[in-house]
């Protein structure tokens, strides 16, 4: 699973250019990164709850939301601290399942824009992070979740997802051979 994550780490430009459809979007899409204010993060962990850019919506608005969904129906502050910390990723397989993620799955999908994702292995009593990223070093979308919680006793609103993730071959053979370096 995806526990760690490096985004904004290049050039504003090319996240542009990655997700416009049309030569007119890229201005927006630039402006849009802008606005976020957000520096570049090379290993981000999920457990520290970082912001972390994603599109929800066919405008392709591009906006900040916390790693480590809470779902609209927790109650408390407390409980809400102890949800986003076990749904920092959905299980492709099993998240119409799981009533953290299953309104979500069922209606509120995001992209998340990332460089790359890290994947640990786990050895000899050694983790190992590999960097998972394209090939030619071009931003990339991971899937992901995303809710909206409000804290009863504030009103704060926070926004929060959980990225979705299917076992894939690749990563399945980091983890199968052992890679070490």
């Amino acid at each position: 699973m995806c526990y760690d994550k490096a985004y904004l780490a290049k050039k504003q430009a090319k996240y542009a250019n990655r997700y416009a459809v049309h030569a007119s979007e890229v201005e927006y899409l630039k402006d849009q990164l802008n606005k976020i204010n957000l520096g570049p993060v090379y290993h981000a962990s999920g457990f520290d709850h970082p912001e972390v850019p994603v599109i929800i919506d066919a405008e392709k608005k591009i906006e900040l939301y916390t790693w480590g969904l809470i779902p609209r129906w927790v109650k408390s502050p407390a409980e809400a601290v102890k949800m986003s910390n076990s749904t920092i990723n959905a299980r492709a397989e099993t998240m119409f399942e799981k009533p953290a993620f299953r309104e979500p799955a069922r209606n509120q999908r995001c992209l998340v824009l990332v460089d790359g994702f890290f994947e640990h292995h786990h050895k000899g009593g050694k983790t190992f992070p590999y960097h998972i990223k394209l090939k030619n070093d071009e931003p990339m979308t991971l899937a992901g979740l995303w809710d909206e919680w409000v804290d009863r006793e504030s009103g704060l609103v926070r926004r929060t997802y959980a990225g979705d993730f299917a076992q894939t071959p690749g990563v399945g053979v980091v983890e199968a051979r052992g890679y070490s370096s």
